[in-house]
């Protein structure tokens, strides 16, 4: 299982704007540079979150994203949720799948916790602690973007 690029994105703005809460709202290539994006594509990132009413997206002179909530009120499963849809690491454990294995299946259990610590940690993640312990630059200093 492996993060896309537009969660990454989505995540690592989300933190910055989070940093950021309470201030005028950050433009795009403000976030892009910050999260190390291109911004065009950061873009289309935030839209999906503005849709989904996590971002505002102002117009005029103080024009720019701003998170809708308090950064204590999102966290990242919420991010995922948006950008990924409903989490499932098995055909399985994605809720309404029927499996005709399912019954007598060793597996189903344990990707099932699997899948369920996934979110809890991923609930537990929220924008407020993670803009915390964050420095100024979230973007990821190990690989060139």
């Amino acid at each position: 299982m492996q993060v896309t690029r537009a969660l990454e994105y989505a995540n690592r703005a989300m933190v910055f704007l989070a940093a950021r809460h309470g201030q005028e709202p950050a433009v795009v290539t403000k976030i892009a540079e910050a999260v190390a994006a291109p911004p065009n594509f950061l873009h289309q990132v935030l839209n999906n979150l503005a849709r989904a009413g996590l971002v505002v997206c102002r117009r005029g002179m103080k024009r720019g994203y701003e998170l809708a909530k308090a950064p204590a009120e999102i966290s990242l499963l919420d991010i995922f949720l948006v950008m990924e849809g409903p989490l499932g690491i098995t055909s399985c454990t994605v809720e309404g799948n029927w499996c005709p294995r399912e019954k007598g299946c060793g597996l189903a259990g344990v990707w099932q916790e699997i899948q369920d610590d996934i979110v809890a940690k991923l609930g537990a993640a929220t924008l407020d602690r993670l803009s915390a312990t964050s420095t100024k630059n979230v973007a990821c200093g190990i690989r060139a973007e």
